[in-house]
């Protein structure tokens, strides 16, 4: 039986859904990938990242990963007031 971790929960597929067990591993390779992509220390201050483009209160940037190029939209704002509405910070 095919079985995966993620984040200390295993999940194993009954033998009757076994056919789904390419799908299941690569679901899982993925969203593995994806954990390490996000938590690397060099995210957050976009450290070896380059800066693409930037406006009022958004900036783009863009890495070559593995699967190809990246690209991350980061966007300032304030929530004011009780409707919520968004201010961009200047």
């Amino acid at each position: 039986m095919t079985s995966v971790e993620l984040h200390g929960v295993k999940d194993t597929l009954s033998p009757e859904h076994e056919k789904y067990s390419t799908a299941l591993k690569t679901v899982s390779e993925a969203f593995n990938e994806a954990i390490e992509f996000f938590n690397d220390s060099k995210f957050d201050s976009k450290e070896d990242w380059k800066k693409e483009a930037q406006n009022e209160g958004s900036t783009v940037y863009s890495k070559q990963i593995k699967q190809g190029k990246a690209f991350v939209l980061t966007v300032n704002f304030l929530t004011i007031g009780l409707f919520k509405k968004f201010v961009p910070k200047n």
